[in-house]
């Protein structure tokens, strides 16, 4: 199987001034009515940065002018650019990641390994499902995190937010595979970005997929 070029990049890279900028510039009325909705400043703040950085992404994956990339969203409010390419935000500890692939669609969900309290519920991470994860990344200190961002990541992917994680079934035949009632099966693939991040990166599901961490982690 030929693995889809896919771009995996940090966001707090991109400078706060210019991404901020962009963003008041340049958004969507959706996304000025969403900031609005955030009464924390710094919550304000980072949502701003991050729509602003991913246009500023999207621009140079399509080469046009960053007052060129429109944004639209799905009734659940995630958003898409008609054409493509596919992309996928995910935030954590503050920070924000983008997945930028050429596929129709892809969920990414991207999870911090570090210190918490006690392992996440077994209805929501069950042992056979973190057993399917050390098939495809042995070692792991928390297995039961990645269950949780594999869901999420199908969940992202198939825009089916609404489903429970208790809902969603990780198994291994070929690759990582997760599913749920009346969705397609997703094929997500794990990545190590260091000792503590791990990326969650779902695709639809192709006879003959294997699992792979052929990812390109854009600085």
């Amino acid at each position: 199987m030929q693995t889809t070029p896919l771009m995996l990049i940090p966001l707090a890279h991109v400078d706060a001034d210019e991404a901020t900028s962009v963003f008041h510039d340049f958004a969507e009325e959706w996304e000025r009515r969403r900031l609005n909705t955030f009464v924390r400043h710094c919550d304000r703040r980072r949502y701003a940065h991050a729509h602003g950085a991913m246009r500023l992404a999207l621009s140079q994956v399509l080469r046009r002018p960053t007052a060129d990339v429109t944004l639209r969203r799905t009734r659940t409010g995630k958003p898409y650019l008609r054409g493509g390419p596919a992309f996928s935000l995910s935030y954590v500890d503050g920070d924000a990641w983008l997945a930028i692939g050429l596929e129709d669609a892809l969920g990414l969900d991207v999870v911090d390994l570090g210190p918490a309290e006690g392992e996440l519920d077994e209805l929501v991470a069950p042992q056979a499902e973190k057993h399917a994860v050390a098939l495809v990344m042995p070692s792991l200190a928390r297995p039961d995190v990645v269950v949780w961002a594999a869901k999420e990541a199908a969940a992202k992917l198939a825009d089916r937010v609404e489903v429970a994680p208790e809902d969603w079934r990780v198994r291994f035949t070929h690759c990582l595979e997760v599913s749920a009632d009346g969705v397609p099966a997703a094929r997500v693939d794990i990545v190590r970005m260091d000792a503590a991040l791990v990326a969650a990166i779902a695709r639809p599901l192709q006879p003959g997929d294997a699992a792979t961490s052929g990812t390109q982690v854009a600085s």
